[in-house]
């Protein structure tokens, strides 16, 4: 059994206590013949520490110690049994109390400990969702003839969700949804470096494939394998009405088609999630967005509302709830779903939540989307 150095020195002096009062008591009882309540009393101090320093087994190592070495002094000593059995009582009675208070204050600076610790955990993850409430957008500025409207809920202090939308350039716009491993302070720094990663990469490639195998490479360098991350990210070109993305492991997005008012899974892009493996091999995929079509992309957080029953949302009511508010401005839409979503789970969620919706309107005006909502 491995013990720390400074148990060890509680050990020696607890050992030294016993003694040194078992020797003390048993020379003034049997060489004064002097019955010392004073002197056996002060048995009660090493079962005080040995609960404090060793728990619950030192302590009652200890008192089983100090009882069995105080029985010769009630078999010897004491003239008869009802004495005998008195003193004995009282050793036991003594060694019991010390045990009890011992074990007090051994719990109550244990839940001191952990007020300090829980203390520490809070403070880390306000500054955790800080920092993600920092990289949400204020606001979001879109190209002309498009609507945009986004909303996220975390399930607890700090999620692991987020999105992005920025200019690439003069009439190009980047979209981005993600959803990062793990939660607390390693979950929003995985987002920050998801994000500005590929922020930055997005300006030196074009592509949304090649984005992804620079993001790739940065989160295996800078993360454990434990850490990935499943993201969407697409750039687009508002006059042709064209979005070329790349999916590495995230929720397929939902495409309605205000021509045939129906809604549509848009192609599996064929990628993993980042972060895992070198090799990701992402796959570049387009698709157009006529007036009145609308682009949901939203995290598992969404389709896994649960609710009383333990019924999952799923994407049946997903694809209705899109397909029955598509008429609505972007913001209203996403509005609209958040509201059924926690109506379906009473309030709760599971997971973290994102939805993020494209609209094109049509109108040559730039609209501004919303401010960024978090729960």
């Amino acid at each position: 059994m491995n013990i720390s150095r400074t148990k060890k020195n509680w050990l020696t002096l607890i050992v030294a206590m016993i003694i040194l009062v078992t020797l003390t008591h048993y020379y003034f009882a049997l060489g004064l013949q002097l019955h010392l309540e004073i002197i056996r009393t002060l048995y009660f101090i090493p079962v005080v520490l040995a609960a404090i320093i060793f728990g619950l087994s030192g302590g009652l190592l200890t008192s089983l110690t100090i009882t069995l070495l105080y029985l010769p002094y009630a078999l010897l000593v004491q003239e008869t049994l009802s004495l005998r059995v008195e003193q004995y009582l009282g050793v036991l009675e003594l060694n019991l109390l010390g045990l009890i208070v011992g074990r007090v204050i051994d719990q109550r600076n244990r839940a001191e400990v952990r007020m300090l610790e829980a203390s520490a955990l809070e403070r880390e993850l306000q500054v955790a969702r800080k920092v993600q409430q920092s990289l949400l957008p204020k606001r979001i500025e879109i190209a002309p003839g498009y609507d945009i409207g986004a909303f996220i809920a975390y399930a607890r202090t700090v999620g692991g969700d987020y999105y992005d939308v920025f200019p690439l350039g003069e009439d190009v716009m980047a979209l981005s949804i993600a959803d990062v491993s793990g939660k607390g302070m390693p979950a929003a720094l995985l987002v920050a470096l998801t994000k500005y990663t590929i922020r930055g990469s997005a300006v030196a490639r074009v592509m949304p494939e090649e984005v992804f195998r620079a993001v790739n490479d940065v989160i295996l360098s800078a993360t454990t394998p434990s850490m990935f991350v499943s993201a969407i990210y697409s750039i687009l070109f508002p006059l042709e009405g064209r979005l070329v993305y790349a999916n590495s492991g995230h929720e397929l997005p939902l495409l309605w088609k205000a021509a045939s008012g129906n809604v549509y899974r848009t192609p599996a892009a064929g990628g993993i999630v980042l972060g895992v493996t070198r090799d990701i091999s992402p796959i570049k995929q387009e698709l157009y967005l006529a007036p009145g079509d609308v682009l949901l992309m939203f995290t598992d957080g969404a389709i896994e509302a649960r609710n009383h029953a333990g019924e999952i949302y799923g994407n049946k009511r997903l694809y209705a709830s899109l397909a029955a508010n598509a008429h609505l401005p972007a913001q209203m839409i996403v509005e609209a779903i958040k509201d059924e979503l926690f109506s379906f789970s009473g309030g709760k969620l599971y997971d973290d939540m994102t939805l993020l919706a494209l609209k094109r309107s049509g109108e040559e005006s730039i609209t501004s989307g919303p401010e960024s909502s978090a729960r």
